[in-house]
């Protein structure tokens, strides 16, 4: 089983819930956005539609942000990532490859 450690994603993000705030949060992102997970342990997803998930720290443009993040991994060829990072109230879509 694969457990996420770190994570570099794209602007290319889509809010779950949050309204204007996510949407303002989103367009304000510019540059790297990382996330590095806080432990390096597995954990099931308490969240429906997800496998996994970790916390950790988000990093964007010097930002840093305590979040969580649900995810599914595929790892069956290239490997493929969806997920879910919650918070501050706002849960943001991503998806890409790992």
């Amino acid at each position: 089983m694969n457990v996420l450690q770190k994570l570099t994603l794209s602007s290319d993000l889509v809010c779950s819930s949050g309204r204007k705030a996510c949407e303002q949060f989103i367009a304000d992102c510019t540059g790297i956005i990382s996330f590095r997970a806080s432990n390096s342990s597995f954990a099931v997803a308490r969240m429906e539609g997800f496998a996994q998930q970790v916390s950790g720290i988000l990093n964007i443009a010097g930002n840093q942000e305590n979040v969580q993040v649900y995810y599914n991994l595929n790892d069956n060829g290239p490997v493929f990532i969806s997920g879910l990072i919650e918070f501050n109230e706002m849960k943001i879509k991503f998806k890409g490859e790992k």
